[in-house]
């Protein structure tokens, strides 16, 4: 069996996070006897992000940096990250500190429960979703309608789709074939995946707003696609 966790960071200009990230990680792995490596996929980012990266390698040893031509998309970075995973359990985490590395612990514990996959849910009992200003309290607001909404539509049991944080057997990705490249990949994989009678549960988590850089997500231009997205992966 394989008892190696791989640790999934996308980045994108996050060098001002990453270094903190990555050693929170680094402890929590350390403390609780885990065998893992950290895969960064990187879409060549122009602040130098993977050269940090590779200065942490040397104090570590048990990172991989994949740096990618041009900016492809969050879906693209964790489909090309589950890929390049050598673990039999994957973690993929957002890299702008809104996850908190301890939760891993959490995560791992509930895989080997026999769950496939675990999503980090920010709409549940036990969860917290930090709101800061009127922007993060739109987010939140059109991620909890958004979420309610998939739920009802794909008819999967739980409350967060939309999260990065969260937990897959690496037997999942090899047996499930994904389109999207943007942030419906995180619905369309969990579709997908309880269509195919995959284990799906999730657990509550804690969702802090970025303290360093700026965020990637376009709402308004998202939320179109997210909604033809969830209807075409739905109903196939």
């Amino acid at each position: 069996m394989n008892n190696m966790i791989s640790i999934l960071l996308p980045t994108y200009n996050e060098k001002e996070n990453i270094v903190r990230l990555i050693n929170h990680i680094e402890s929590v792995v350390k403390r609780e006897n885990l065998k893992s490596e950290i895969v960064v996929v990187d879409d060549n980012s122009p602040d130098g992000t993977a050269d940090v990266v590779r200065k942490l390698n040397k104090k570590y040893g048990n990172i991989k940096v994949f740096v990618r031509s041009k900016k492809l998309g969050i879906g693209s970075a964790h489909h090309f990250g589950y890929q390049k995973a050598r673990g039999g359990i994957i973690i993929a985490m957002d890299t702008d500190l809104s996850h908190d590395p301890e939760q891993i612990v959490d995560m791992v514990k509930k895989i080997n429960q026999g769950y496939d996959i675990v999503a980090g849910s920010r709409h549940i009992k036990g969860s917290y979703y930090e709101i800061k200003n009127p922007q993060t309290r739109k987010k939140h607001l059109a991620s909890k309608i958004g979420n309610i909404l998939t739920t009802l539509i794909s008819g999967v049991p739980i409350h967060d789709f939309t999260n990065g944080f969260r937990a897959i057997r690496k037997k999942v990705v090899k047996n499930l074939k994904t389109e999207s490249t943007g942030n419906s990949f995180l619905m369309e994989f969990i579709v997908k995946a309880h269509k195919k009678g995959y284990k799906v549960t999730e657990i509550p988590v804690t969702f802090k707003d970025r303290k360093f850089g700026q965020s990637k997500l376009q709402l308004e231009k998202e939320a179109f696609k997210y909604i033809r997205d969830l209807v075409k992966y739905s109903i196939a």
